[in-house]
Parts: structure tokens; C-alpha cells; sequence
């Protein structure tokens, strides 16, 4: 539901008292805007905006994202869906401008109220401003000061806790991880051993100076999940914590139930207590995988240290 005049209908308003030269930018702008169908997921794909930015469109843009933040702030209704996305892409605008001898004046008041208007904005909010500022320029490194400035004063979240008590040096930034643990695969000779979905998976976001999004699962291809932040109940009719794995026959069967984990430190209690009711699930931990973004998150030191967490040879401190 629109709760806000989107920024694309605030320059289409813009032009109707525009010159016509001007109104023409302003005009080809808002359709720009109103054919992105997802917010920019970095600043590449933000760049998409630049060839229709000129002084006049960069100072509407400016205007309306400013105000769209002010009137989320003195209102109710946070901004949602198309809204969100164009702020977005205004954001971006403002900040490529910046860069641009030609469109840098129309862009830095803009960016002088965004940066007073930083501490008054929610965590989640001034995270994304700090993951699009993300260029090495003056007016990124203070939207990412304003930024850090908020966050480091706010408690640390679950997921800066977990990755704290493991030493694995992740920054009080928006991050997420993947840890991927698989079974050992019998021989490709081997006609006997079950063939058996039952990789154990765990995802982690943070949302630095909000919150952290968690999961742990049992399967690749079809999931039992064994715990999470937004778990249910009951998915599709398995209790949470509850399992049941097949071979590709429907022969060989594992199941049964867990405690299910209340934190993300909860899984290697969740791999011993299936390694202890299923013997013949013969995990590689070797052979973890570790993803995460932005970045490659997955380097050999945090690999070691993960491998070490979850064989139990080394415990954190929760």
C-alpha cells in the first residue's frame, strides 16, 4: 500500500511548473524511476540511474528523497515497496552526483540534510545508506561515518555476538554467512551406501544496530528446519526440530526429533545430537563450505575456525 507520494510523482508534479527543457528531464527521470521493479541490490546496479541525472533532476531528486525521510520520521507509516525503491535510486543519484564536477553542487545540500538527518533514522535504514555508500569519495565517507556513528552506539546483535565469540572479525555492518556442512559421498563403485539428503544448513544475517535473521536445516533440496529466528511451528506439517530424510529410492530413512536450536550457537549441539541418533550420518567437515557477502566472507581462517567450533575441539563463549 502507498502511504507516501513516491518520488517519481513528485517530479512529475515538479515539471508540470518546469520549463519545457527541464520538464522533459524531470519527466524522463520518473519514468526511469517507475521502471525499476526491485531497489539497486549495490551501487553498480544503482549506477543505472546515471545518464538521465542533469543539475535540475539531481536537486528534484534530492528534495523529495529528503523529504519522503522527513515525513517517515514526523509521521507513523515507514516507507514500503515502490517507495523504498525509489528512495533508493534517489540516494544513489545524490551520491553519483557527487562525483560529477557538473552535478556536485545540486547534489551536496541534499546530502548535508541527509547527513543531519542520519541519527533520527532507524538502524535498518541507515545501514542500507551506509551499503550504498560505498565508493571511496568524500561524501560516501561521511555518510558512512554518520552511519557508523549510530550503529557502534547501539547494542550488539545476536549475529555480532556469535561472530565475536568465534574470532571471526566481521565488521558492524550489514553481513550474511552460509555455512554448508555435507555428508562424506560414497564412492561412485559404492551401490550399497544410501545416497541420503542430509546436509546441515545454517544462515546468518546480521542488521547491525537492529536485528539478526537466523536458520538452521536439515536438506539441500527439500528442508526440515531445526530452528531460526522466523521458524514456525509446524512447517508443512513437521514440527520444528522434527525430520525426515530419504534416499532417492524412498528406501533408506532418517528421522526423528531435536531440541530445536534457540541461537545460531546452538549448531554443533544440533550436528552432535544427529551424529548421536544416526550414526551412519558421516559428516565431512573438511569439507565445509563458508559463503557471505558483501565481500568474501568465506576465507580460510574463519573456515578453520568454524571447523574447529562445530567438531567441538574449541567452544566460544556465548
Amino acid at each position: 500500500m502507498t502511504r507516501h507520494t513516491s518520488i517519481a510523482d513528485t517530479l512529475l508534479a515538479r515539471a508540470q511548473e518546469a520549463s519545457p527543457a527541464v520538464a522533459k528531464e524531470l519527466e524522463t527521470a520518473a519514468k526511469k524511476l517507475d521502471s525499476y521493479s526491485h531497489a539497486p541490490g549495490d551501487r553498480k546496479a544503482a549506477a543505472r540511474i546515471a545518464p538521465v541525472l542533469t543539475p535540475a533532476v539531481v536537486d528534484a531528486l534530492g528534495e523529495a528523497f529528503i523529504a519522503l525521510r522527513r515525513a517517515e520520521l514526523e509521521g507513523t507509516d515507514p516507507i514500503w515497496g515502490n517507495e523504498f525503491k525509489q528512495a533508493d535510486y534517489a540516494f544513489a543519484a545524490l551520491l553519483l552526483a557527487s562525483e560529477d564536477p557538473a552535478l556536485a553542487s545540486a547534489a551536496a545540500p541534499h546530502l548535508d540534510a541527509l547527513v543531519d538527518l542520519i541519527p533520527r533514522l532507524h538502524s535498518d535504514h541507515i545501514e542500507h545508506l551506509n551499503y550504498l555508500a560505498s565508493a571511496d569519495t568524500e561524501q560516501d565517507r561521511r555518510i558512512k561515518a554518520a552511519a557508523a556513528a549510530v550503529i557502534e552506539a547501539q547494542p550488539a546483535t545476536l549475529a555480532e555476538q556469535w561472530a565475536k565469540a568465534l574470532g571471526l572479525d566481521l565488521p558492524r555492518e550489514y553481513w550474511t554467512l552460509t555455512l554448508i556442512l555435507q555428508l562424506v559421498e560414497p564412492d561412485e563403485e559404492d551401490f550399497t551406501t544410501p545416497r541420503i539428503d542430509a546436509a546441515l544448513l545454517a544462515d546468518i544475517k546480521n542488521y547491525p544496530g537492529d536485528s539478526t535473521d537466523w536458520n538452521i536445516r536439515i536438506g539441500l533440496f527439500s528442508r526440515n528446519t531445526l530452528g531460526g529466528s522466523r521458524a514456525p511451528a509446524s512447517d508443512r506439517g513437521i514440527p520444528l526440530g522434527s525430520y525426515h530424510r530419504e534416499d532417492r529410492k524412498g528406501e533408506a530413512i532418517v528421522e526423528g526429533a531435536l531440541e530445536p536450536a534457540q541461537t545460531p550457537f546452538d549448531f554443533p549441539r544440533i550436528l552432535a545430537d544427529l551424529r548421536a541418533a544416526h550414526p551412519e550420518l558421516n559428516y565431512d567437515l573438511a569439507k565445509l563450505s563458508v559463503s557471505g557477502g558483501p565481500g568474501r566472507l568465506g576465507s580460510a581462517a574463519r573456515k578453520k575456525r568454524l571447523r574447529e567450533w562445530l567438531a567441538g575441539d574449541w567452544t566460544p563463549e556465548a
